[in-house]
Formats: structure tokens, C-alpha cells, sequence
């Protein structure tokens, strides 16, 4: 085995030394860029109080969750003051983190009257959790808040991209943080055109990818004991997890629409990730799983991301679906066809399942020529 020189190491010390600083410097430009779109946001902690100024019925909702008149008076100052940010000793606690549980849409599990109440009430409560203590952005409390407001309209969607623009520098050092950044992708998505271009979405897209991977290296050592689904894998708290992919639905809906090609891309790539399934949930077949291993030692994750949803979930024995673009599907079938020789020595392996999957990709590149 041929000895690396004194001169050979230094010289690959400084390349990756070199390395580190553009990668550094390229964060530090993607977070300015952010910090830009933030501000066309208009950062607010009081917006979208002032637009759901529940009425007492549905305060009595939320303050029957912990059977407290205490917290009906509480709840009652924070509507009217339309603040919760000096409240960090007096919110009502346990009230409001009960009924960020509702869900208003099902009738058994929705204390309000109807949907809409449900959805005010669930919002209300989640405002109050995110701005009475805002260095605390669980994800589970930002997921809920966002999907009350897209089923409440655009101005409360819009009061709550406020709420997180605001929110965002006092939760930067918060391990769940990442988890902003992509809601706030969703709801710039959401908002359409009219709020923010496709080149910002573009941004903030990268944004997002550059604060989750920041978390996975910097809060984990390099993603020691995460999972590999990207933004879902940093926390071992699954219980919003269907929402979260709900609200990637909604992403990937509005990358549909989209005009530029690159940012189409970027957005529907982030959107397809939130909804791969949780590998250890035994939701991605194994020999899918394996076949992937095998490649993931040559591949770097952005090339992963392309290869994933499209062998996964375009073979026809699995049964997850997801309704990418025509263009981005065009793409990583052209990524995959310039690899293809890296499919052919798994047609011979051992595990059939493997095999016969590698095969069908084989076919299929055949067919698209």
C-alpha cells in the first residue's frame, strides 16, 4: 500500500481545511439570504392573536381541558391583550398543552362545537405555547399550529408565517430548529407568488437542508443515534409525524405549479422526504433497503435523495405512492440511467428480493431509452 507524504498529508489538510471555510461561508450567505426573506415576513408575536380572537365559547374549550376557571381568566387576558409573551410564569399550561392534541376534523377527539372552532381553539393554544416560550419550539407545536392555520385561511396562514418569522432568531439554537425553517418553506409555499418568489423558495429550501444537517453534525456528532429520514430522523417523538407529512403534501402540491425547473426541484425534493417512510418502521421494504445500502457507500445524500422516492416508491411491489412531477420523476430516471452499471452486479445477488428489484430498475431504463 503505497505511504501518503508529509507534503501529500498537508496538502489534503489544506484542501479540507479550504473545504470547511466555503462550506461555512456558503451557510453564513444561505442564513443572510434567509434572514432577507424573513423580514418581507413581517416577524410579528401579536398578528395572528389578533386575528383569532376566540370568543369566549371557545376559550371555555380550551380551559375545560384542564378543568381550571383560573386558566378561563388567564386565556381571557392573553385574547384581549393579544400577546402571550410576557405570560411565561401565569399561561395556562397544562390547558393549552391539552388541546394542541384536538383534532378538530374528527369529531370524537374535538371538543369545539365545529371544525372551525376546533381549529381556532387548537391555533390559539399553540400560538401561546410558541410565543410564551419561544426558545422551546417543539415541532410537535409548530406542526399543529401550521396545519390549523392552512385550514383556517389565508390570512391566519399568513399571521402565522409572521408568528415564525418572528420566533426564528430566538429559536436558532434550539435542536428542533431545522423544523422551523421547513414550516416556514411550507408556509411561504402556500402563500403563493404574490409573497414570495420561486428563487426565494429556492433559498429557503437550501435553508432548510443547511439547518437540518447543521443539527445532525453539530447536536448529534455527525447523526449518531438518528435516524436517516431527513427532518423527521432528528426527533424520537413520532407523534406528529402524519402531520408533518401532510403538510409535505401540501409542498409538493404547490412544486407542482412551479415554473422553474431548479426550484421545483429543490422544493419537491424536500417535500418527497418528509414523506419517505421511517425505515425503522418496517414501512420501506428490506430488500429496497438493502439495495439502497449497497449504493449508499458510493452515493453522496443529494444523489440518495433522487434514488430513494424513485426506486421505492416507483416499484410495483411496494405500496407507497407519491405524486411527484413529471419533471423531477424525468430527472432522477436520467440520474438513474447514467448509473445504471451500478445496478447490474445486484442482478446476481444472493438475496432474490434484491436482485429481482435490480432488475426491474435494469428493465425499466431499458424501456425509457
Amino acid at each position: 500500500m503505497k505511504r501518503t507524504t508529509t507534503d501529500e498529508a498537508e496538502e489534503l489538510l489544506r484542501s479540507r481545511e479550504a473545504q470547511e471555510i466555503l462550506r461555512k461561508e456558503v451557510e453564513e450567505i444561505l442564513r443572510v439570504e434567509a434572514d432577507e426573506i424573513l423580514r418581507r415576513f413581517n416577524p410579528s408575536a401579536e398578528a395572528l392573536f389578533e386575528i383569532l380572537r376566540p370568543d369566549d365559547p371557545i376559550l371555555q374549550v380550551i380551559a375545560k381541558a384542564h378543568y381550571s376557571d383560573r386558566d378561563l381568566a388567564l386565556l381571557r387576558h392573553i385574547r384581549d391583550d393579544a400577546r402571550a409573551t410576557n405570560t411565561k410564569r401565569d399561561a395556562p399550561w397544562e390547558a393549552v398543552l391539552l388541546t394542541r392534541w384536538i383534532d378538530p376534523d374528527n369529531p370524537e377527539q374535538n371538543p369545539a362545537a365545529t371544525a372551525k372552532e376546533g381549529h381556532i381553539a387548537r391555533a390559539f393554544a399553540c400560538a401561546i405555547l410558541l410565543c410564551a416560550q419561544p426558545e422551546e419550539c417543539a415541532n410537535e407545536t409548530v406542526a399543529q399550529l401550521l396545519a390549523s392555520a392552512r385550514a383556517l385561511g389565508r390570512a391566519e396562514l399568513e399571521a402565522t408565517g409572521q408568528l415564525f418569522a418572528w420566533l426564528m432568531p430566538q429559536a436558532r439554537d434550539h435542536l428542533e430548529y431545522p423544523f422551523l425553517a421547513f414550516a416556514l418553506l411550507i408556509v411561504a409555499g402556500l402563500l403563493g407568488p404574490e409573497k414570495v418568489t420561486e428563487a426565494e423558495l429556492e433559498r429557503l429550501a437550501d435553508w432548510a437542508v443547511t439547518e437540518e444537517s447543521h443539527v445532525r453534525k453539530f447536536w448529534f456528532w455527525g447523526g449518531v443515534g438518528l435516524r436517516p429520514v431527513w427532518l423527521l430522523g432528528l426527533t424520537h417523538s413520532g407523534l406528529c409525524f402524519e402531520v408533518w407529512r401532510s403538510l409535505a403534501r401540501s409542498l409538493l402540491e404547490v412544486a407542482a405549479g412551479m415554473q422553474s425547473d431548479t426550484a421545483r426541484g429543490k422544493v419537491a425534493d424536500l417535500a418527497a422526504r418528509v414523506l419517505m417512510e421511517d425505515p425503522q418502521d418496517g414501512d420501506i421494504p428490506d430488500y429496497a433497503l438493502e439495495c439502497l445500502s449497497l449504493l449508499d457507500r458510493e452515493l453522496g445524500a443529494d444523489e440518495l435523495s433522487f434514488l430513494l422516492p424513485i426506486v421505492v416508491l416507483s416499484s410495483p411491489r411496494n405500496n407507497l405512492s407519491l405524486a411527484a412531477t413529471p419533471a423531477w420523476k424525468k430527472e432522477a430516471w436520467k440520474w438513474l440511467q447514467a448509473e445504471a452499471h451500478r445496478f447490474e452486479p445486484l442482478t446476481d445477488h444472493p438475496d432474490e428480493e434484491v436482485a429481482e428489484l435490480a432488475r426491474w430498475i435494469l428493465s425499466e431504463l431499458e424501456g425509457r431509452k
